[in-house]
């Protein structure tokens, strides 16, 4: 162990160039710049929860769906059901 220690007598400090912190405090900067307004954050939510709404609502509208299924599979010449015998 003793000889584990003299080899961490051996390390020396290194020197840092003395531009290191000019450049990390820059980074930092950018960092906190590069940020989405909270006006554009507000309308991306209040545009994801109107696009949701209007699937639900077309997904839940069932009151034209049997009709709309039918004349839609005789506009294109198909069977409307899955009965084949």
């Amino acid at each position: 162990m003793a000889d584990s220690l003299k080899k961490l007598e051996t390390i020396q400090k290194v020197e840092t160039p003395p531009f290191l912190i000019t450049r990390l405090q820059e980074k930092i900067k950018a960092e906190a710049n590069n940020r989405i307004r909270p006006f554009y954050a507000w309308a991306l939510v209040t545009a994801m929860i109107g696009v949701f709404a209007v699937n639900i609502i077309i997904i839940t509208d069932t009151d034209n769906k049997e009709e709309y299924k039918t004349k839609f599979s005789q506009d294109l010449q198909l069977i409307p059901n899955n009965n084949l015998y």
